[in-house]
């Protein structure tokens, strides 16, 4: 659970030919989520599937990796 503290989603869209995310997508993603870093610096960003209990595949990427490799 999110017990004691806060939670936050973000919902997209993939583009219907190519399955990614729409450019413009991943650029305010990555402002959201280094906005949050800044204000909240202990901060935990994972994907829905990535939190413990949880059997989803969403987001259909590694949010971590894309974290470690700049968010870009």
């Amino acid at each position: 659970g999110n017990s004691g503290g806060a939670g936050s989603q973000l919902v997209y869209f993939k583009d219907c030919e190519t399955g990614e995310r729409l450019a413009a997508q991943r650029k305010t993603m990555a402002e959201l989520v280094r906005s949050y870093q800044a204000r909240f610096p202990s901060i935990v960003v994972r994907g829905h599937r990535d939190w413990p209990g949880v059997n989803k595949a969403c987001p259909s990427f590694d949010v971590r990796a894309w974290i470690a490799a700049g968010m870009n």
